[in-house]
């Protein structure tokens, strides 16, 4: 199924619940296929907690709950099966969203109860199926013979998609390298982080008035590397090549960064925040942006003291005119909350950032690894801060082709 006639298929659904005075943005009154799902999300562990150590990552599992909740009634229950109990500051960004989702650990008892208790195991929206969710996939089928399914996915392995009762896939190269598997792939969500909304606005008051910044006067900048160094935080063996090939591009990949700051805060008189998607770009932002910048234009920039949760990096990117960079989440999170945003993307990424491009934002897609990349992300770039109507009519549309998706999706797989 292609990703066109996926959208064609959302629109003529969203024009349906229109005329059946069902509106995307609200309840349906279909009812629900589920009543307890059990959200499979919350994975990435240190020291016996999940942690926030990618704000994307961590916006997973909320975003995902928004973008069902949105298009479910009122009475579906969800419970987030997690690896293990949350980190302090993800625990309360949850809590204070969502105080009435329930949590389960690993292995527990309480997991093997909510298994009995849920109708659906559901992947939330993500990169792919790790191993850990890979075993819940196994146990969950063995102990209950229950319905699995994932939503919003990258990819994963063959035979636990093959065993799947449905999967939707966040992007159309992933789409079409899965088309035509069994049972039949539904087709292309939007990524739920789009639909990630929670925001910690008293810390980014805060953190403004620390830094120096006015709302509406600056501009967010997210520097990146070919392969992210987990080996730096969690410890683990250090792949040699995926250091070298850091090596080697940090710098030629950074320094288009570097120019466009440069440019904003000449041309523009705007400030710049250097900010981090990953704790490791915490070095970046300092060593490879800030501290290579010409003083003129390093006394206009910030950097983050410290690295933050989604809820504060969604509460700042609102606050400012911009948010650009070499990742990928960030420019999702902002997107979909009516910022304008542009990817800098490479090669080895491969259909990631279809993400952007499937929701019709395309044109803010550059890609680092062309001779015209500074060139094309300057151009982007301007044209955002000189046409901000038009930037604001892009990004209206890009939410109405999210919510309508994710509306025709939900109907064809979670409601009767």
């Amino acid at each position: 199924m292609h990703i066109s006639k996926i959208i064609i298929g959302s629109t003529l659904a969203l024009a349906l619940a229109i005329s059946c005075g069902i509106s995307h943005t609200g309840k349906h009154e279909a009812a629900p296929k589920y009543k307890n799902i059990l959200l499979r999300d919350f994975r990435t562990v240190k020291d016996g907690e999940v942690v926030c150590y990618n704000i994307g990552t961590s916006a997973h599992a909320p975003g995902t709950l928004a973008m069902l909740r949105k298009h479910l009634p009122g009475d579906v229950r969800f419970t987030i099966w997690a690896d293990a109990p949350l980190e302090p500051g993800l625990e309360r960004m949850m809590r204070r969203a969502y105080p009435d989702i329930g949590f389960v650990y690993g292995n527990s008892a309480e997991a093997d109860s909510a298994i009995k208790a849920s109708d659906l195991l559901l992947v939330a929206s993500g990169s792919g199926i790790p191993k850990t969710v890979a075993n819940s996939l196994e146990k969950y089928k063995a102990a209950s013979g229950k319905p699995t399914a994932a939503f919003g996915i990258g990819g994963g392995r063959e035979d636990l998609i093959e065993a799947m009762d449905f999967v939707y896939f966040r992007d159309s190269g992933a789409l079409r390298r899965f088309s035509g598997r069994k049972p039949p792939v539904r087709g292309w969500v939007p990524d739920a982080v789009f639909d990630f909304d929670i925001m910690d606005e008293r810390g980014a008051d805060s953190l403004l008035s620390a830094l120096g910044l006015t709302e509406g006067r600056f501009v967010c900048c997210i520097p990146g590397q070919r392969h992210t160094p987990r080996w730096e935080y969690f410890g683990t063996k250090v792949n040699r090549k995926n250091l070298a090939e850091n090596t080697v591009f940090e710098e030629q990949d950074n320094a288009i960064l570097r120019e466009i700051i440069c440019r904003i805060v000449t041309d523009y008189g705007l400030k710049v925040l250097i900010c981090p998607e990953q704790i490791p770009e915490m070095r970046l932002c300092k060593e490879v942006i800030y501290d290579r910048l010409p003083s003129s234009v390093r006394s206009e920039c910030a950097v983050l003291p410290k690295f933050w949760m989604p809820d504060l990096a969604l509460a700042t990117y609102c606050r400012s005119r911009l948010v650009f960079g070499i990742e990928m989440h960030s420019q999702v999170m902002a997107a979909g909350s009516g910022i304008p945003a542009v990817v800098f993307c490479r090669d080895a990424d491969g259909s990631k950032p279809d993400i952007f491009r499937n929701v019709g934002l395309g044109d803010w897609v550059v890609n680092i690894d062309r001779s015209d990349a500074l060139e094309k992300g300057l151009r982007t770039i301007n044209s955002i801060l000189n046409s901000p109507e038009t930037s604001a009519r892009q990004l209206n549309e890009a939410r109405r082709r999210i919510d309508s998706s994710a509306f025709a999706a939900v109907r064809e797989s979670l409601s009767f």
